[in-house]
Order: C-alpha cells, then sequence, then structure tokens
C-alpha cells in the first residue's frame, strides 16, 4: 500500500500532525511519504501527477481558517490532476477548537476530480490566532501545554492511521450542526483575511532584515524595498510572518509588542524550524 500525504501548514501544527500520520501508517507496514505543498517538487505538474497518480491512496491536510480551507491549498486542490478512476482519499484539518465540517469542505475541490473522501479528521492544536482582533481564548501556552496537546493529537493520529489502512469510511461533520457550524464560520472567511491583512505592520527599528518572512510567505506576499520589508494585499492569513519572526519585528496593531500579553506561537516543537514547512 504506497501513501501519498500532501499537506499546507501556516506554523507547523499540520506539519506535526502530518508527520506523525507518515509515522504511524509506516509503523503498520505502509509506505508512505509526505510533502508540503511548499516543496519545490511541485513546481513542476508532472511530479505533481506522478506523485498522485501512482499512490494507493492520498491524504491532504491543511488548517482550517474559519472552517475554510487556506488560499495556497485552495490553489493547489485546483492543480490536482483529474483521475480516470476514483481514488480514496483523507483529509484532516487542524483548528483551535472547532469547525463543523472543516475537513470534509475539501470535497467540493476533490469530487469532480474523482478523489473520493473516505476518512476525515480533526485536530485541535495550539492556537495562532491569539492576537487582539478576535475573541482571544485558547492562549498559546507553555511548552507543556503544547506538548499535551501534541501528545492527544498523536494518539488520535493512531485511530486515524488504522481507519485508513482498513478502509473504514469515517466522516467528521457530515451532519445538520456539523454544516451549520461550518457555513456560518465560512461566512466570515474573507472579513477575516482582510482585516489580519490592513493591521500587519513592521516594526523596522526591531528589524534584522533577516528576510525570513519574505522566503517563507506562501504567497509571496512580503517584498523588500530600500532594505525595509514591506507587507502587500495578498496575505492568505497564515500567521507565519507574525508567529516566527525571530525579533518580533511583525505585528499585529501594536499591542502585540507585548509579548508577555501576547505571546506567539513559535511551532509544535522547541527544535521545530521554519524551513520544515516548505519540504
Amino acid at each position: 500500500m504506497k501513501t501519498t500525504i500532501v499537506y499546507f501548514s501556516g506554523t507547523g501544527n499540520t506539519w506535526y500532525v502530518a508527520q506523525e500520520i507518515k509515522t504511524s501508517l509506516q509503523n503498520k507496514g505502509v509506505d508512505a511519504q509526505c510533502y508540503s505543498i511548499e516543496n519545490p517538487i511541485f513546481e513542476d505538474d508532472q511530479n505533481l501527477e506522478s506523485l498522485i497518480t501512482t499512490a494507493d491512496n492520498i491524504i491532504f491536510g491543511f488548517p482550517t481558517y474559519a472552517s475554510d480551507v487556506p488560499w495556497p491549498m485552495q490553489k493547489f486542490f485546483k492543480r490536482l490532476p483529474q483521475l480516470n478512476s476514483s481514488k480514496d482519499t483523507a483529509v484532516f484539518c487542524t483548528q483551535a477548537f472547532g469547525s463543523g465540517d472543516g475537513a470534509l469542505i475539501a470535497d467540493k475541490y476533490l469530487k469532480d476530480k474523482g478523489y473520493f473522501i473516505k476518512q476525515t479528521a480533526h485536530f485541535n492544536m495550539s492556537n495562532n490566532f491569539y492576537v487582539p482582533v478576535f475573541i482571544r481564548v485558547f492562549p498559546v501556552g507553555d511548552q507543556e501545554k503544547i506538548r499535551k496537546r501534541n501528545a492527544k493529537a498523536t494518539e488520535k493520529v493512531q485511530t486515524f492511521a488504522a481507519k485508513i489502512v482498513s478502509g473504514e469510511q469515517s466522516i467528521i461533520g457530515d451532519n445538520f450542526f456539523g454544516h451549520l457550524i461550518g457555513n456560518v464560520q465560512r461566512g466570515h472567511f474573507d472579513a477575516l483575511i482582510k482585516k489580519i491583512n490592513n493591521l500587519l505592520i513592521v516594526d523596522h527599528s526591531l528589524c534584522t532584515n533577516c528576510n525570513q518572512c519574505l522566503k517563507f510567505c506562501p504567497e509571496q506576499n512580503i517584498t523588500e524595498n530600500d532594505s525595509k520589508i514591506t507587507i502587500n494585499d495578498n496575505c492568505c492569513s497564515c500567521m507565519r510572518c507574525y508567529q516566527l519572526c525571530p525579533v518580533l519585528a511583525i505585528n499585529i496593531t501594536n499591542k502585540t509588542t507585548d509579548a508577555k500579553k501576547y505571546p506567539r506561537f513559535k511551532g509544535p516543537t522547541k527544535s521545530f524550524k521554519i524551513s520544515e514547512l516548505t519540504k
């Protein structure tokens, strides 16, 4: 059994779950490979088609934003090859608390291309939207709290992976309340993205011009002019530049300069590096 896992991760949560799924499947004897949609291998459509069509089943993962699929993942879905026959597919999403049908909403991009969603899963992970402009619940927490959330996700991965291996159909959120919650939250998706984009600011007195934000922005929304970083108008709200700036030079209003009140999410593990998100 050959499985290809393809995911988008803004700040590391989805990356973490994808790696855990790969490990769990490999431990069950599955030939599982894992790729970020930002991996250079996907720049070539032939490589994309080969990785998808030669797999026995596919797993897609993404963080859910207001119960919707992030823009980078939407664009990736639209590039997927049309299949001649239906291929079993699993979809998982990461979330701060609840997204209703957050993983199943991927079906609107996949169904007509021949990807049959057989399993979905939702993983509650550390919140990376703990900022002034939103209701501040589910704070990031210290390393121990992050570790505990990760441990619960890893435990849930075992069940998810077992269902994929056995072929058991298991769909989360495909009911009245799941669709209701999802539809209500998705009504705020575009406004959420616009609000974040408009409120991102750069403190040039702190910026060291490491260009990490520019290099790793999934939408190429950050540029450098006259040695000054500029955030443009195509933000996808992945929160990567804000959360992972090494000197906290990127903020969401001036309030977030108070790192004690608004702690940043620096990734799911102490050893995590931003470069992991593009492999």
